[in-house]
């Protein structure tokens, strides 16, 4: 699972606007939002799915209201796994005031006492243009600062009857009873529930509130037919603001406990101030309903929703797809052969470049054997064999990926690991089809590429469903889950770097089919070989396009099981990504002090390669490997 950058709400109002206009923009397109969920992949399982007032939320971790006031980020917002979003606070004029502060050594934010926003119309817009949501939308309601209560009565009215959402908080400060009487306090609710309906409302309150204003607050709420509480994610601070950080969760669990009471039944409680999963998986077990996500955004990413989810889900049954092959035992133990069969295909071609790096049909193809072969260019059958080898490497790894996703997630129904193989083996698979380029048909090849796409084909029978299943309790962000993201881009670079270099050798072979390093190690010229044989080139691209095609299929593999496997406890993945890369990378860099090819620039991508893949290694491994205590229940 990849995590995404933190939308920050402290960058300052333009950079946030850009940050979450272009979140939204992606999201609003049918392109960029299948961008963001490829590579992401943040789906919640679906047995985290709970009914709520008569709604559907898909998953128990919201975003809070105050970081995307707007709402400009909505569609981008949704692919990020939350489980509703909450908009706002919004009042009818804009309300003007500094932007939030980051607090970097509390992993907080300070921000204004007043609700800043840009005023209703804008909110409405945004709404508007990102249409219907997938997920739940709560709109936070507040009100011009200082307004008395027929004052905020209307304005609040003017919200209601403009907005578009599913719930309705009501931003209260905790101190109207008081300040416009109890009367006023009740008959404002009763006049919002009665404008609302069939919306539900709650009531947003600080989480440091002492149990009487509390007290004043919700029982007279309760009377009327308000459906909850949501528990804000910030206290006062001592200058007049709000302080949102993991200081406040004592005072959330505080005011949960007090509340939960007076919604034992039939009422929603949303706890707001979540930092790591470890406080979300606390605030459910005390009571919450739901809970929220905010400051913690702006410093680990949005990731941070999928990561709770994972946790939650890891007893979760599995979920087997449907009804392909029904006779067949599911598609793992295909792809356990298909693995198999790319390994045993990786060491017979290290056995056929160690003997003869050349196969009878070769010969017969160019009309000359072996000898003929030395005597066009001495080091021709060298260049041959570093392409035929450095084939076989990348074969053993890309059937140590395919063994590992067969082994264990494919074999516990995890549909990214099914969704990883069928994109790897599609594009290995197509690469074959590269002969159109250069005009030589490999019998071999085709024969042993045929039996294989029989085992691809049957491993991806009966897709599995299941979506965002962790390995182990995730509970805190610690400075191993921190190594573990660099880690994860490592690896993520590794992936890309390999995808990149294959459709590039590819490209090379059936264009140009040399780069200048290959004709300085040989000697000669593109058009020597030409016209010392017409159909050399042809063999040489043959090779040099099988093994770019590979190259790329196997990056695919890496950089997706990065993006989509990295988790916790996932420690299948590190010693797959071992036992790949290992051949691979030995394979690529013995061959070339072998016969000789020692160029520096021509070996630099694969040094570059190996440093990342060693570097994410070490990085990795704590994280990968590491075992947590069960999450509360």
């Amino acid at each position: 699972m990849v995590v995404p950058p933190p939308v920050s709400p402290a960058a300052g109002p333009a950079q946030r606007a850009l940050t979450l206009g272009v979140s939204g923009s992606l999201g609003r397109s049918r392109a960029g939002a299948w961008l963001l969920d490829f590579v992401g992949r943040l789906r919640p399982h679906s047995s985290l799915a709970r009914e709520h007032l008569g709604l559907t939320f898909r998953a128990p971790v919201g975003l809070a209201a105050g970081l995307d006031v707007e709402a400009r980020a909505a569609r981008g917002l949704v692919q990020f796994g939350f489980g509703f979003l909450e908009f706002g606070p919004v009042s009818l004029e804009a309300v003007a005031g500094p932007d939030s502060e980051r607090l970097e050594r509390e992993e907080a934010l300070r921000s204004p006492g007043v609700p800043v926003n840009p005023g209703m119309n804008v909110l409405k817009t945004h709404l508007v243009r990102a249409g219907p949501l997938p997920v739940p939308r709560l709109v936070r309601l507040a009100h011009r600062p200082g307004a008395a209560a027929r004052e905020a009565t209307a304005e609040r009215l003017a919200l209601l009857g403009a907005l578009d959402a599913d719930v309705f908080p009501i931003d209260v400060s905790g101190d109207e009873p008081e300040r416009w009487g109890e009367a006023a306090w009740q008959e404002h609710m009763q006049v919002l529930i009665r404008a609302a309906a069939p919306r539900p409302l709650l009531l947003a309150v600080p989480p440091d509130l002492e149990d009487a204003p509390l007290r004043a607050l919700l029982v007279p709420a309760r009377q009327v037919g308000v459906a909850g509480v949501l528990i804000k994610d910030a206290r006062r601070d001592t200058g007049g603001g709000q302080f949102a950080g993991p200081a406040v969760l004592r005072d959330v669990r505080d005011t949960l406990a007090r509340v939960r009471p007076l919604w034992e039944t039939g009422g929603l409680v949303i706890a707001g101030g979540v930092h790591t999963p470890g406080d979300a998986l606390a605030l459910l077990a005390a009571g919450a309903d739901l809970v929220q996500v905010r400051a913690r955004l702006v410093y680990s990413g949005p990731a941070l929703a999928q990561q709770v989810h994972e946790t939650l889900a890891i007893a979760a049954p599995t979920d087997s797809a449907g009804p392909l092959h029904r006779l067949l035992p599911g598609g793992w133990p295909w792809a356990a052969l298909l693995g198999l069969g790319m390994i045993l295909g990786g060491l017979l071609a290290i056995w056929v470049g160690l003997v003869w790096v050349v196969l009878p049909y070769d010969e017969a193809f160019v009309g000359l054997n072996r000898g003929g072969l030395a005597a066009v260019n001495p080091h021709l059958l060298d260049f041959m064999g570093h392409d035929r080898q450095t084939l076989a490497g990348t074969l053993l790894s890309i059937g140590a990926m395919y063994l590992g996703l067969a082994a264990v997630p494919l074999r516990r129904g995890e549909a990214w690991a099914c969704d990883t193989l069928w994109l790897s083996g599609g594009l290995g698979f197509l690469s074959f089809f590269l002969f159109l380029g250069y005009g030589y048909f490999d019998p071999l090849h085709a024969w042993v590429a045929t039996l294989l796409l029989v085992f691809f084909a049957l491993g991806l029978s009966r897709r599995p469903r299941t979506e965002g299943r962790g390995e182990v309790p995730d509970l805190t962000n610690d400075a191993c889950w921190r190594r573990g993201l660099w880690g994860q881009l490592l690896f993520v670079a590794t992936g890309a770097g390999l995808v990149l270099a294959g459709l590039t050798i590819a490209g090379v072979g059936v264009t140009s089919v040399f780069v200048p390093q290959d004709l300085a190690f040989m000697h000669t010229t593109a058009q020597a070989l030409q016209e010392a044989n017409g159909r050399l080139m042809a063999l040489i691209a043959h090779d040099r396009a099988g093994f770019g095609g590979a190259l790329a299929s196997d990056g695919v593999t890496v950089l997706l099981s990065a993006l989509w496997g990295y988790r916790r406890g996932a420690c299948w993945l590190w010693w797959t990504l071992l036992a790949a890369g290992t051949p691979g990378f030995t394979a690529a860099l013995w061959v070339h002090g072998h016969v000789g090819y020692t160029d520096p620039w021509h070996l630099a991508p694969a040094v570059i390669g190996l440093a990342l893949y060693v570097a994410a290694l070490i990085t990795s491994f704590p994280f990968l490997n590491g075992r947590f205590a069960s999450p509360p229940s």
